[in-house]
């Protein structure tokens, strides 16, 4: 059976009118205007599920097929008017695209690496976009933003914006044995080429569009088109955890008025505890942990390191009756000692990590990245609180030298 996604409207009304009476059906009205009418006699079940799980139809390996606007197309709208030349794209049978993930990885023979130069990012927009192609003929396009390209189209010379517009959709292979065997369809409707029909830019043809889109080569004769078949499927990347991106510091939350106002004046803080610094980065990707910090943080972090998350989480007693559920990450290449003179034995320690809601942004929703550093023994600040025996590991056997109020390092970044 094939799955219908349908809106949550239309499941809710569906649902009802084939549990309420076995007399009526559902009716699925599509995009386009289509209305599937199914009478209950033939209703089985009916299941939503999240549409992205199975990817975007433009997702998949493609190899050209056939390239639509070749330069007996192209002069034909012309004629004659525009040189096309060796630097216009010819059919190659070798040409690959993958495309997945956000990320376009070219594999090209022919000059269309001229345009996709190497690995891209993607973005689709929302909705269609509507190009006319022929006298009556509409291709109804979904629009990805590219990021990464090269707009002037030429080995020769490099665009200044490496952003471009491309049109793709899928469309039903008629030559196919298999029924149901789908094609993409792709449009290159945003470039200005410096190495082909450069007559078009003097007669003003390198123009947005009307309607107030940014494609700057969407009418017929300088869009280009190719069709290309599947031949592999993208491997969907891991899902990102909430702190693997780059974090810029926005507060230190355990200052030194802070510890001193834990400690009673028993401990001695100085230079070498870490102060506010706007300008501290934090970067974790892919079990990589890069700092570029300008305060004493770099004491800790004192370089590329590299992180591990351990399974659950962890609570830390923030307060009176305030606890901080943590996502723990073990990091390997830090030093314990927190100390710009000293080394420790050890440069494995373990920091502790939560997201939390940015109650001053103008978006709801945005969020901030909470660090708690729990695990170091520092020779440089407050070394008083080693002979007070105050770093110790934790009572339920978690292996943290410094989580207790007072000792941890608490700082908000966004």
């Amino acid at each position: 059976m094939k799955k219908i996604i349908l809106s949550c409207v239309a499941l809710v009304a569906a649902f009802f009118c084939a549990s309420t009476t076995s007399a009526q059906g559902i009716k699925i009205y599509k995009q386009g205007g289509e209305v599937i009418d199914i009478p209950a006699s033939q209703l089985d079940y009916i299941e939503a599920y999240d549409a992205t799980e199975a990817g975007a139809a433009y997702e998949g390996v493609w190899k050209m097929k056939k390239l639509v606007t070749d330069k007996a197309a192209m002069d034909a709208t012309w004629g004659g008017m525009a040189t096309y030349g060796d630097a216009f794209p010819a059919f190659n049978a070798n040409d690959q695209l993958t495309i997945g993930g956000g990320q376009i990885a070219p594999a090209l023979q022919s000059t269309l690496k001229n345009f996709f130069t190497g690995n891209a990012t993607y973005e689709e927009l929302p909705g269609t976009y509507s190009l006319h192609t022929g006298v009556g003929a509409i291709a109804e396009l979904t629009i990805l933003k590219v990021t990464g390209v090269n707009r002037n189209f030429d080995a020769a010379s490099t665009s200044e914006s490496n952003v471009a517009y491309i049109g793709v959709r899928t469309i039903e292979d008629e030559d196919a044995d298999e029924a149901g065997t789908m094609l993409l369809d792709v449009y290159l409707i945003d470039y200005e080429s410096t190495s082909f029909a450069t007559e078009l830019k003097e007669f003003g043809m390198y123009a947005p569009d009307m309607d107030g889109n940014p494609y700057m080569a969407y009418v017929t004769g300088m869009y280009i088109n190719f069709l290309m078949e599947k031949v592999g499927e993208v491997t969907p990347a891991p899902a990102k955890k909430f702190y693997e991106k780059s974090w810029t510091m926005s507060k230190l939350v355990t200052d030194k008025a802070a510890m001193d106002a834990a400690w009673g004046g028993m401990a001695t803080y100085g230079d070498a505890f870490p102060v506010f610094n706007a300008a501290d980065q934090l970067t974790f990707e892919n079990g990589k942990l890069t700092p570029a910090l300008q305060s004493t943080l770099k004491n800790f972090f004192t370089g590329e390191a590299t992180y591990e998350e351990l399974p659950g989480t962890y609570s830390l007693h923030t307060g009176v009756g305030a606890v901080a559920e943590l996502t723990i990450l073990k990091v390997t290449g830090v030093n314990r000692n927190f100390d710009a003179a000293s080394t420790s034995e050890s440069n494995v320690a373990y920091i502790g990590l939560r997201q939390i809601e940015d109650e001053d942004a103008d978006e709801a929703g945005t969020m901030l990245l909470d660090v708690y550093l729990i695990d170091y023994e520092s020779t440089s600040f407050a070394t008083e609180l080693k002979e007070f025996g105050m770093y110790a590991p934790d009572m339920d056997g978690n292996p943290y030298m410094a989580y207790v109020t007072g000792m941890y390092i608490n700082f908000i970044m966004k």
